[in-house]
């Protein structure tokens, strides 16, 4: 599988496998979804991914993925929990854009709160 990346934004995205080793797939995996979140916010400085594999007699082979985003102001942190870590990293992409969306959208808000108080 040949993956052609427009920008290549890799070097950005630390990943971190507590308990398991983090296979070449994976990683691939999460550099790409990464790029995308990259891709619609270039105000992102850095990103890191914690997977964890969870062993207890409650959760047994559940996979916690925490994510970390490092912008300009307040940093995003998000985590998932699913029993396939790849449904766990999409999770936290999907948790992460929509950080990153309403993150956008309070600045617009906050924005035009100002404008209106301006004018008054």
């Amino acid at each position: 599988m040949e993956i052609n990346l427009k920008n290549n934004y890799m070097n950005k995205v630390n990943i971190l496998g507590l308990n398991f080793k983090v296979g070449d797939e994976l990683q691939n995996i999460i550099n790409l979804k990464f790029n995308k979140l990259f891709s619609h916010n270039s105000h992102i400085l850095s990103a890191s991914v914690e997977l964890e594999k969870i062993d207890s007699h409650k959760h047994e082979n559940e996979f916690l993925c925490k994510g970390h985003l490092e912008l300009k102001g307040k940093n995003i942190i998000i985590s998932s929990r699913h029993e396939n870590v790849f449904k766990s990293v999409e999770l936290l992409i999907n948790k992460l854009d929509r950080g990153l969306r309403r993150r956008s959208r309070m600045k617009k808000v906050k924005r035009k709160m100002g404008l209106e108080n301006a004018g008054k």
